[in-house]
C-alpha cells in the first residue's frame, strides 16, 4: 500500500491504514466486497470500519438493506491532525504545570535496579525516539564530533530533529577537540541546541543523558550503543556533566 506509512503517522494502526487505502481506492463498497479484497476475517474487517467511523473518516449508508461503507473527504484527515494538535498543546500545557509535582513524587520512590541494554546500528535510532519520548528537559551529548549520518541516515536525522525541536526538547552538547582547536560557544537558537568545547581526553567513551537512561557509546564500527537505565546513576552522570559545562568555553 503506498499510503499506509502516512496514514499509520497520522495515529492509525496498520490495518486501520490498509482498509482505509483499500477503500480509498475502490470507492463505496458492501462488507463482503470488502472482505474478499483484502482477504481479511469478515469480523476483523468490521470491528475496523467501525473504528474508522468513530474517527468519521467513513460513512455508512443502507442500499436496498445491505451496509455500504465510503470513504469521506481525505481532507478530514489534516482536519483531524489540527484536532490532535490542538488537544496535544493543552495536554502539554497542562503537563508542565503538574510536571514537577510528579518528578517530587517519582523522587520518593525506593531505588530501582539498574538495567542495561545493547543497541547495534540502525537501532540506535530506537535510542534517539526514547529520547523524544522520555524527556521534556534538555539531553545531554558528551563526546567528539561524529557523523552519526553514515549510520542512520541523513534523512532520519534531519526529520529527528525536526521533531525534536517541535516537541521543544533542547539539547546541550559537550564536544572535545584537541588543544589549540577549541572554539568558542556555539549557539542554534531554531535548533535549540548549543554546543561548549572541552579539551581532548577528558571523557571516554560518548554518551548521551536523557531521563533516567545513559547510553554510551562503545564502539563506532559497527555501532554499538549500551543504555543503563537507573534513576541515581542517570543524575549523577547529570551532575557531573552540569559542573563540566560551567566550565567549559
Amino acid at each position: 500500500m503506498k499510503y499506509t506509512p502516512l496514514f499509520q503517522k497520522l495515529g492509525m494502526s496498520s490495518a486501520e491504514a490498509t482498509v482505509y487505502e483499500s477503500l480509498l481506492a475502490l470507492g463505496e463498497q458492501p462488507l463482503t466486497q470488502l472482505v474478499k479484497e483484502l482477504g481479511l476475517p469478515q469480523t476483523t474487517v468490521l470491528q475496523i470500519l467501525e473504528r474508522l467511523e468513530e474517527m468519521h473518516l467513513i460513512a455508512i449508508s443502507v442500499v436496498r438493506g445491505r451496509r455500504r461503507y465510503q470513504v469521506l473527504p481525505p481532507t478530514r484527515l489534516a482536519n483531524k491532525l489540527q484536532k490532535d494538535r490542538v488537544v496535544l498543546a493543552d495536554v502539554a500545557e497542562e503537563l508542565q504545570g503538574v510536571l514537577g509535582e510528579l518528578n517530587q513524587l517519582y523522587s520518593l520512590q525506593p531505588s530501582t535496579v539498574p538495567t542495561t541494554q545493547l543497541f547495534v546500528e540502525e537501532e540506535v535510532r530506537q535510542v534517539l525516539e526514547d529520547i523524544l519520548a522520555t524527556t521534556m528537559e534538555p539531553y545531554r551529548y558528551i563526546g567528539t564530533e561524529h557523523n552519526l549520518g553514515a549510520v542512520l541516515g541523513e534523512r532520519f536525522l534531519k526529520q529527528w530533529t525536526k521533531r525534536r525541536v517541535f516537541s521543544e526538547i533542547p539539547s546541550r552538547t559537550l564536544v572535545t577537540k584537541a588543544n589549540g582547536e577549541l572554539d568558542l560557544n556555539v549557539h542554534q537558537p531554531k535548533l535549540l541546541r548549543t554546543t561548549r568545547f572541552v579539551e581532548g581526553g577528558m571523557f571516554g567513551a560518548p554518551q548521551i543523558i536523557y531521563g533516567d537512561n545513559v547510553a554510551s557509546v562503545i564502539s563506532t564500527d559497527p555501532l554499538r550503543v549500551l543504555v543503563v537505565t537507573s534513576r541515581e546513576y542517570a543524575q549523577t552522570q547529570r551532575c557531573l556533566f552540569d559542573l563540566v559545562w560551567q566550565q567549559a568555553v
